[in-house]
């Protein structure tokens, strides 16, 4: 088993930590906007909302319980088979979630009307569905046998990818194209610009934005994803193959980390692409800052 130097293993986990950090707190400040501003309880920001819980327990409990596991040299155990299990139920979650959020942009674009007549229930109908799902999937991991289980997480990372993949790209390429050609032929013409034009060419825009902004997430998440899937491939098929230990037990700590990151990226795209976030988010951070601002000053006058 690879065993890292001392140098190798305080920078992993000092980067390992500073990952946790910002996916619990980014994550965290996601989901206090959703419920302080009513104007962001929207269905779209309903799976948004979603994604950032199951992003918030990869911070939470998956990256603690991928430490601790390899900080112990006992396979098999209590403590693998949880993280392998957690592991799963937040990755299922969160390629859910983006695919929940994408079909929805695709119905708010090409069918509208129906779009309109969605209740907010549906929503949270739906994304108990998901939770439901992810829960069932990763819990068969400790109903199978070992020697099934043991290629079992490498299954679900295909599935999920690959999912994503044929669903999600198509999706977003049809969303954008849409959103362009009703911009551009339904209400651009500045001839015969109204209130009323200019009304829907503002919130095509703002769908169009949306739209983008999941389509950033989703690339967001391939990019980090996918050397965890080549990884698994070859670990699952090609070991032992002409690798070290050393370089077996690098890799795997890279592309977790690389897997572990997307949870930390999610919520900067949102809070970046979405005024009402960043807006809400401001709001709430602003008094904290206050305090600080005003603690370092009277530190500064007693000194």
């Amino acid at each position: 088993m690879f065993k890292p130097t001392e140098g190798e293993e305080f920078a992993r986990d000092f980067f390992v930590f500073i990952l946790m950090f910002f996916i619990l707190v980014g994550n965290a400040l996601i989901i206090a906007a959703f419920i302080k501003n009513r104007l962001l309880r929207t269905g779209s920001n309903v799976f948004i909302v979603g994604l950032a819980a199951s992003d918030w327990l990869v911070g939470a409990t998956a990256i603690p319980l991928y430490v601790a596991n390899l900080k112990q040299e006992l396979p098999g155990t209590l403590l693998e088979r949880s993280y392998i299990t957690l592991d799963i139920f937040s990755g299922t979650a969160s390629v859910f979630h983006l695919v929940s959020v994408t079909v929805e942009r695709y119905i708010a674009i090409t069918r509208p009307f129906l779009h309109r007549t969605l209740l907010l229930d549906s929503y949270y109908k739906a994304l108990a569905f998901v939770w439901a799902l992810s829960l069932i999937l990763s819990c068969l991991d400790f109903i199978l046998t070992p020697k099934v289980s043991s290629k079992y997480p490498f299954y679900i990372l295909v599935t999920l990818f690959f999912l994503a993949l044929v669903t999600i790209v198509p999706l977003d390429i049809l969303i954008l194209k849409i959103s362009r050609s009703l911009i551009r032929n339904t209400v651009e013409p500045a001839v015969h610009s109204t209130r009323s034009n200019e009304t829907l060419r503002r919130k095509l825009r703002r769908e169009r934005r949306t739209a983008a902004t999941i389509t950033i997430t989703c690339g967001a998440f391939f990019v980090t994803w996918l050397p965890h899937l080549v990884a698994a491939f070859v670990f699952t098929f090609c070991f032992p193959c002409n690798l070290s230990p050393v370089d077996i037990g690098r890799v795997g700590a890279f592309v977790k980390c690389m897997q572990y990151a997307n949870s930390a990226l999610n919520p900067f795209v949102f809070a970046f692409r979405d005024a009402q976030i960043r807006t809400t988010i401001k709001r709430m951070i602003n008094p904290c800052l206050n305090i600080v601002q005003t603690a370092a000053s009277s530190s500064q006058e007693l000194s």
